[in-house]
């Protein structure tokens, strides 16, 4: 049987490789199918995956799950710039990637300030069992998985068609070359 430490280690590689295969690999997705479209299923597919790890009861089905994290993970920046590019007019870009970028680190200091918590909470109060005998990584997991439905719900409400702005401005250029002739 192999050691902790190097089956941890060979997790870890695959998932840098993964998250560099899976960057190659869904760019050109998401410029052909959207990012809204795209961001959805990748949200979805890590809600899965999180939840997968959160349940996993052998190392092998929890080390797939965090390799395919990273995997789909590698695309939600991608994703995200594409999901603002056709769901906001060029004018608006700039303000928000601003927006969207001070948003995740702020989500991502919030995120792992609350889960910190959780653990520490766990810790101090001599909690080995957790809840209902659930470990507390296992708790962190799973919010996180159910944290994802908000914004697949908020995609679903605000983002916009594929290629709406892209569409407007081709119009528009058609109908500037008119007012010309």
């Amino acid at each position: 049987s192999e050691n902790p430490q190097r089956s941890m280690a060979k997790v870890l590689s695959l998932s840098t490789m993964a998250i560099a295969f899976g960057k190659v690999l869904f760019g050109p997705l998401i410029d052909k199918f959207g990012g809204v479209l795209c961001l959805q299923v990748a949200l979805s597919l890590l809600a899965v995956s999180l939840g997968i790890i959160a349940s996993a009861v052998n190392f092998s089905t929890f080390a797939w799950a965090w390799i395919f994290v990273d995997f789909i993970f590698s695309s939600c920046w991608a994703a995200c710039l594409n999901a603002i590019h056709q769901s906001f007019s060029e004018q608006e870009w700039a303000s928000k990637i601003g927006t969207l970028a001070t948003a995740a680190r702020t989500g991502n200091a919030v995120s792992f300030l609350t889960f910190a918590s959780i653990l520490q909470l766990a810790q101090t109060k001599a909690i080995n069992i957790g809840v209902y005998g659930v470990q507390p990584w296992r708790i962190v997991f799973l919010i996180a998985s159910l944290i994802q439905v908000v914004p697949i719900i908020l995609l679903a409400k605000f983002g916009g068609a594929p290629n709406s702005f892209k569409s407007i401005k081709k119009n528009k250029g058609t109908s500037d070359m008119e007012q010309k002739s």
